[in-house]
């Protein structure tokens, strides 16, 4: 996607993923996704891009329903607020506040073992 960034990498288990982040997001590039391998980015990183709205499965019109769904099912994995660079420009953050930035560091695109809760937040109703 247009204006995509990585500001995070993925870090702890298959079973229990972390997102370590970067100081600074940098942009996705060719180059830095080559750095993957044959790992697919999205096991490695964690990226960034503007809410697509009507072209995303989970935006019901006005509102983000993956984040709502990850609030409602997983449970906070950290008790502060990450040192996160986006939270100012979040979609995330805006709709759902501290409760999605205590779920924020699990979440990541792609998982090995992905649990029931997190397959079912991350499936569209």
């Amino acid at each position: 996607m247009p204006g995509a960034r990585v500001f995070g990498v993925v870090t702890g288990t298959d079973a229990e993923p972390r997102v370590a982040w970067l100081e600074r997001p940098v942009p996705v590039t060719p180059e830095l996704l080559a750095k993957t391998g044959s790992i697919e980015p999205q096991r490695v990183f964690r990226i960034t891009a503007a809410c697509q709205e009507s072209k995303c499965t989970h935006f019901d019109g006005s509102r983000c329903k993956l984040v709502q769904r990850i609030v409602n099912i997983l449970p906070a994995v950290v008790d502060h607020l990450p040192p996160c660079s986006l939270r100012n420009d979040c979609r995330w953050f805006t709709q759902e506040g501290r409760a999605a930035c205590l779920r924020c560091p699990q979440v990541i695109t792609h998982s090995y073992e992905p649990s029931e809760k997190v397959i079912e937040a991350a499936t569209p109703a």
